[in-house]
């Protein structure tokens, strides 16, 4: 390679899909996917940014549960 060879699937469209998935993400909504099934470098992100909603997701819902234990304790 000489290094100026460019992703195919890491074109405009894919992150402008990647910028609409982290800005939804900022705001609050963890249940926003990204398609894996695109070809390369925007697949691997894709699959990288779906596992970190999961995980960001799965952690608000136990603090909002650990919230509301400790809510109805007082």
């Amino acid at each position: 390679m000489d290094g100026t060879t460019k992703h195919p699937a890491l074109d405009e469209e894919g992150l402008r899909r990647l910028l609409d998935g982290l800005t939804a993400v900022r705001d609050g909504d963890c249940s926003t996917r990204l398609p894996t099934d695109a070809d390369g470098l925007l697949g691997e992100i894709a699959g990288v940014f779906n596992g970190m909603a999961d995980q960001l997701s799965l952690v608000t819902s136990e603090v909002t549960r650990v919230s509301r234990e400790v809510g109805g304790q007082g």
